[in-house]
């Protein structure tokens, strides 16, 4: 039961319920924010793979018509 309520266990006033809410919801705002910034990069590394893709297309298509 110790684990569940936290470092003071479920008797002390700073234990309990509440401080498990608490890292509980700590826990999930820190993979929400990992999460978020996992999803900037992969955005970041996507709109470069287009423009790379673009940029070949381009010289290959120049290429072509020579």
């Amino acid at each position: 039961m110790q684990a569940l309520c936290g470092e003071y266990g479920r008797n002390h006033p700073k234990g309990g319920l509440m401080n498990v809410t608490q890292e509980i919801v700590k826990y999930v705002l820190e993979q929400a924010s990992g999460v978020v910034i996992a999803l900037m990069l992969i955005w970041r590394i996507e709109t470069k793979l287009d423009g790379l893709t673009s940029a070949i297309m381009h010289l290959s298509d120049a290429k072509a018509s020579k």
